[in-house]
C-alpha cells in the first residue's frame, strides 16, 4: 500500500471553506478505484512538552488560532500508479478552491507501509485469531476448554 500524508496551513477566516471542501475531496477520492482510506484531521491539541507525555498527561485544548490553521490529510492508495492518476483528478478538481484557503502550499510526504496492519477476524475461546497482508497468524487455545489447562498453540500460515 501507498500513502500520502499533507499537511495544510489554512486561512483562519477559511477554516469553514476548507472543511466543506475537504469533506467533497475525500468522497470524491473513495469513489476512485484503487483508494482505500481517506482521513482529514484538524489540530485542535497539543502537548505541553515531551515529560508530559512520558508522564501520560493529557493533550491541551488548542483556545485560539494564530494566523493559520492546522490540518492534516491522511489517504492510503493501492500503489504510485493509482497515486498519480487520483492526484491528477483531485487536482484538476479542486485545485482553485484549495489555493483560496491555505496560506502556502503543503507539506507532502509519500510512502509504502513499513509496518503491515493487524486485524482481530475471529475468536476461538478465549483467543483471538489474527489476519496480517501476507501471513496469518493464528492463534488457538489447544486441549481442554479451559484456558489455564489448555496449551497455547500458535503457527504462520503463508499466503493469505
Amino acid at each position: 500500500m501507498f500513502n500520502e500524508i499533507c499537511i495544510y496551513e489554512a486561512k483562519i477566516e477559511k477554516q469553514e471553506e476548507i472543511e466543506v471542501l475537504m469533506r467533497e475531496v475525500a468522497e470524491f477520492y473513495m469513489q476512485q478505484d484503487g483508494v482505500i482510506d481517506v482521513k482529514y484531521i484538524k489540530r485542535i491539541h497539543r502537548q505541553y512538552d515531551f515529560n508530559a507525555v512520558r508522564q501520560g498527561e493529557l493533550p491541551i485544548a488548542l483556545t485560539r488560532f494564530v494566523g493559520k490553521a492546522t490540518y492534516v490529510l491522511h489517504w492510503t492508495i493501492r500503489d504510485e500508479e493509482t497515486h498519480a492518476r487520483v492526484s491528477k483528478l483531485g487536482l484538476e478538481h479542486f485545485y482553485k478552491r484549495w489555493s483560496r484557503c491555505l496560506t502556502s502550499m503543503p507539506k507532502i510526504i509519500l510512502g509504502e507501509n513499513i509496518v503491515k496492519k493487524m486485524s482481530i477476524i475471529g475468536c476461538h475461546r478465549r483467543f483471538p485469531l489474527f489476519i496480517y497482508v501476507r501471513y496469518r497468524l493464528v492463534i488457538y487455545c489447544a486441549g481442554g476448554g479451559n484456558y489455564e489447562d489448555s496449551t497455547l498453540r500458535c503457527y504462520f500460515q503463508r499466503g493469505y
